[in-house]
């Protein structure tokens, strides 16, 4: 059909970008939390970015408890009961929040049903429903259309063979493989 542009297979159709998610929770956020002052106590203040900005440095999910822990001036428990809590993986969007740059996440690791990706720069490795990877430059094509895939055979495999080291250390495959040895 004429005029129709060809989709990306990626993640980013079955979730919003959290980039624009992102860029609505700066948007909402009213005030926020700074050092502490000659009091020691924590003090509120205007948000150091403009109304409606926008930033280009990427966030992920897993960065709003370590947000939420940074701005409450909370401690990420290591232990509830006798459970072991996995250690925090995020990073707080505060630096950000406060107009300055953050040290960016060396990967991100992306896993939900059958699509998974992971994120290193500017790279962005995708497979949907178990298919092919897919490779895209974020910075080059925010929208996921121009697969590179075949032009960087090397790159593919190299974050391919990250994304499996990532998932098979992650919680949730260690639950699971926990459940199976109790199960046999």
């Amino acid at each position: 059909m004429a005029g129709t542009r060809k989709m990306s297979t990626g993640p980013l159709t079955l979730v919003a970008s959290f980039a624009l998610a992102a860029a609505a929770f700066v948007i909402l956020s009213p005030v926020v939390v700074a050092d502490d002052d000659a009091s020691g106590e924590r003090a509120r203040v205007a948000p150091q970015y403009q109304p409606g900005s926008v930033t280009r440095q990427p966030g992920h999910l897993i960065d709003f408890m370590a947000t939420f822990l940074d701005v409450t001036d909370a401690t990420y428990p290591t232990r509830v009961g006798d459970r072991l809590i996995d250690p925090l993986q995020g990073k707080s969007l505060l630096p950000i929040f406060q107009g300055e740059v953050r040290q960016p996440h060396e990967t991100l690791y992306f896993h939900f049903g059958t699509d998974r990706a992971i994120r290193q720069g500017p790279w962005k490795l995708v497979s949907a429903k178990l298919g092919r990877w897919e490779l895209y430059n974020i910075d080059d094509d925010r929208t996921e259309l121009h697969d590179l895939a075949s032009q960087q055979p090397d790159r593919v495999a190299a974050m391919a063979a990250e994304w499996f080291r990532t998932a098979s250390d992650a919680p949730v495959q260690r639950m699971l493989e926990d459940l199976l040895v109790r199960v046999i």
